[in-house]
């Protein structure tokens, strides 16, 4: 499961090695262009994404689930695929705020 404080590294959309699209921190525009990302995917019904985060330094967790719309239909979220009742959301933030809300500070 995400933490908050992961840093995203890289979302992979799709749910065919055909379809199948990286994209890779840093994102273009932060939360909106990432939203525009999970937008696009949606509503072109490829909901299947894996994200792959960093903690701290060397630590690295992965989340396989897929795109939902959010309540406001504004934004969207990730629905994990094993806990559906677990939902992801994405904020801007720098790496030293993700740091210190992991609780390591540099």
């Amino acid at each position: 499961m995400l933490q908050t404080g992961d840093i995203v590294e890289e979302f992979r959309v799709g749910g065919s090695a055909n379809s199948l699209i990286r994209f890779k921190a840093p994102f273009k525009n932060g939360k909106s262009g990432v939203n525009k990302i999970l937008q696009e995917a949606y509503k072109k019904k490829d909901t299947s994404i894996l994200v792959r985060v960093r903690r701290g330094v060397d630590e690295y967790a992965e989340l396989q689930g897929c795109i939902v719309p959010n309540e406001n239909k504004k934004s969207y979220v990730l629905r994990d695929i094993v806990d559906p009742n677990y939902l992801v959301g994405f904020l801007d933030r720098t790496e030293a705020e993700c740091f210190q809300l992991q609780g390591i500070f540099q």
